[in-house]
C-alpha cells in the first residue's frame, strides 16, 4: 500500500493560502459595504433636493394614468376613467375652478393626484402643485395639490419645474410643481 507522507510544510502553505483568501474576501466585502452605505443610507438620513429632478417627476406625473375611475359632482357631472391621463384630468379640474366651480368637489381627485406624486417623489420631500393661466401669469395661482408637510412658499431650498397644457377652448395653462425637503417638525406631524 502506498501512502502519501504528510509534510508540515504542506499544511503551512494551505493555511497561508486560506488566510490570504480570507483577507482578500474581507477587503472586497468591506469595499462593497462601504459603497452600499454611502449610496443608500445617505438618502435616508437627509433628503437631498440636489438629487431630485422636478422636471422628470412632473413629466412622469402628467403622463401617468389616473388608476381608478372617479365621478366629480360638478354641473354637469364629470366621470373620469381610470385609464385617463393625469394631464387630462388636471385640465378638467383647472378649467372648472377657473370657471367659478367649487374647488372642494375635487378633493377626492386631488387625493389621487397626491398619492401618485408621493409615489414618484423621493421620500422626505414636500410638494406643492399650482397652475396659472398663461395669459395672466401675474394673477393668483390656482392651488391644486399641497402636501400636508408644505408650510410656506417662502422656502430657500425649493426646486420647481413647469409644463404648459392647452385646453379644448385654446386656453393655455402653466402647471408648476415645487419640491422642498421636509423639515424634521413637518415629518413628525405626518
Amino acid at each position: 500500500m502506498r501512502g502519501k507522507s504528510w509534510n508540515a510544510r504542506d499544511g503551512q502553505l494551505a493555511l497561508l493560502d486560506a488566510m490570504v483568501f480570507f483577507v482578500i474576501a474581507m477587503l472586497v466585502t468591506n469595499v462593497c459595504f462601504s459603497y452600499l452605505g454611502q449610496s443608500s443610507t445617505s438618502g435616508l438620513d437627509r433628503p437631498s433636493i440636489e438629487r431630485c429632478d422636478p422636471g422628470m417627476i412632473l413629466g412622469v406625473f402628467l403622463e401617468a394614468s389616473l388608476g381608478r375611475s372617479i365621478v366629480i359632482p360638478s354641473s354637469p357631472e364629470v366621470e373620469l376613467d381610470g385609464k385617463d391621463q393625469v394631464s387630462d384630468c388636471l385640465l378638467v379640474e383647472i378649467e372648472c375652478i377657473e370657471g367659478g366651480g367649487d374647488p372642494l368637489i375635487f378633493a377626492s381627485l386631488n387625493q389621487i393626484f397626491l398619492g401618485i406624486l408621493l409615489g414618484i417623489c423621493p421620500p422626505g420631500m414636500s410638494l406643492l402643485l399650482v397652475s396659472y393661466r398663461a395669459a395672466c401669469l401675474t394673477g393668483e395661482p390656482v392651488p391644486i395639490i399641497s402636501d400636508p408637510t408644505w408650510t410656506t412658499d417662502e422656502r430657500a431650498d425649493v426646486r420647481a419645474a413647469s409644463a404648459t397644457m392647452s385646453s379644448s377652448e385654446q386656453h393655455v395653462h402653466l402647471v408648476v410643481l415645487k419640491l422642498a425637503p421636509a423639515t424634521l417638525p413637518e415629518l413628525i406631524d405626518i
